[in-house]
């Protein structure tokens, strides 16, 4: 066996294995049993030994790569849950990466060399291995590796429009076209022209344009995602830092009436009106035990929050109920503000479409050793849907609405921490956990 077709092997190995890793990510298995693992293993590996041993194919078969991204799709659709259509375009664009290179490649190759593409393609013992095309494979083997170990929890292909997803079709489906120009039999003898790199170059002018198109239309689109984020952090600091102020104020007074009072209180005693000043005393402590601040945590910042937010629900008649127990939060005060502002407003949103009857939200706060976790829990109505661990609004108006989410969901993982999104049985769920540095 020729070092060329060993390395050829290895390679069929790696990219059909790293691409089953790199098309599936993030998304979970459908069953988490080390039995579905060693299937998936097998099956994969079956379909590369399968893959290389074929010799037609020793070199380089477009039809061969079509092939493999067909059966790998069904292989990753049947075993992981997640989203079709983006693992779908994520297999689909791997693999017509990889054919893009090698069709160079032999092309190249073909036109240094005086001979068809196909000629190239097909030779098995009657032509040597060509040094480009043993680094091209090398270089492959390398390039998947490292995006199968930098890509660990982020998508091969992630895009926020479906715009983009369209416009990634146009290159692929130019490559079908090509692809008989310098293959199909009544071409398949013919020398390699200038006129042929000419193609190849106007090919890769139109793909590239593409690409730049879909980087441009992403970073537009995250950029307004941002800037959104920023605009509804921002309220929401200015709504908390004017109903802290309002608090100030309130306690200013307070203060101010209750030296007032004081005077009054000294008054009755001085004349010995004790039993007056008696009555005056338990009325102004009943008053103040109902105006006295609730302390929720101890931690300024979450307490002055939690205090805002329930007034609010009263007014909505909104049950409340915060079961609270903690040491310390491992957040700044402004990204604690934003967290729990955003969660209790949606909640608050939600459960307001529901009856008045079962209008509520939970919330529990608790700490243990390092460990700070936060759940917060309300009822809704109609539909959720939850991709990539985050819940799509339900709102028309999607631009402007389900931005609050993704904030808090940047801010934990920001700090190292991790979220959990869900909503079943009628109950919406945010589950934070995150580990004191």
């Amino acid at each position: 066996m020729s070092p060329g077709l060993i390395i050829s092997v290895i390679m069929t190995f790696i990219t059909t294995g790293c691409g089953v890793i790199l098309a599936s990510r993030p998304y979970p298995l459908r069953w988490n049993g080390l039995l579905a693992k060693v299937i998936l293993g097998v099956i994969v590996a079956g379909a590369a030994a399968f893959a290389s041993s074929n010799l037609y194919w020793a070199k380089y078969s477009t039809e061969e790569y079509y092939l493999r991204a067909v059966y790998l799709t069904i292989i990753i659709v049947i075993f992981f849950k997640g989203n079709f259509w983006k693992m779908f375009c994520q297999n689909l664009l791997y693999w017509w990466m990889l054919t893009i290179i090698f069709q160079t490649v032999i092309i190249v190759i073909g036109f240094i060399q005086r001979i068809s593409p196909r000629t190239y393609g097909e030779a098995i013992n009657g032509m040597p291995w060509y040094k480009l095309h043993i680094g091209a494979m090398v270089g492959v083997s390398i390039l998947v590796l490292v995006l199968a170990r930098f890509k660990k929890e982020t998508a091969f292909l992630e895009f926020n429009h479906r715009v983009s997803y369209i416009l990634l079709i146009i290159p692929i489906l130019l490559n079908l076209f090509i692809d008989p120009v310098f293959y199909s039999q009544a071409v398949a003898y013919r020398i390699v022209t200038q006129e042929t790199l000419i193609s190849m170059l106007l090919f890769a002018n139109v793909a590239g344009c593409v690409i730049v198109i879909l980087t441009i239309t992403h970073s537009v689109y995250t950029l307004r995602q941002k800037e959104l984020q920023s605009e509804q952090a921002m309220t929401l600091l200015e709504n908390q830092y004017e109903a802290i102020l309002q608090q100030a104020e309130q306690r200013s007074r307070w203060l101010h009436d209750s030296i007032q009072q004081d005077i009054l209180l000294l008054g009755y005693l001085n004349a010995g009106e004790t039993e007056q000043a008696q009555v005056y005393l338990r009325d102004r402590l009943e008053e103040k035990q109902r105006g006295t601040r609730l302390r929720y945590t101890g931690i300024s910042a979450m307490d002055y929050l939690l205090e805002y937010k329930s007034k609010m629900f009263q007014e909505y008649h909104l049950r409340f109920q915060c079961d609270a127990d903690a040491m310390f939060c491992p957040f700044p005060d402004e990204q604690i503000c934003i967290i729990l502002g955003n969660l209790l407003d949606n909640g608050m949103e939600a459960a307001r479409e529901v009856e008045s009857s079962n209008r509520w939200i939970h919330l529990t706060i608790r700490t243990e050793n390092k460990m700070f976790y936060m759940e917060m829990q309300n009822p809704y109505t109609g539909q959720r849907k939850i991709i990539n661990g985050t819940c799509e609004t339900t709102k028309a108006d999607g631009k402007n609405h389900g931005i609050g989410l993704k904030s808090v969901r940047e801010l934990v993982e920001g700090n190292g921490g991790t979220i959990d999104i869900s909503a079943a049985n009628g109950i919406f769920s945010v589950r934070i956990s995150v580990i004191k540095k």
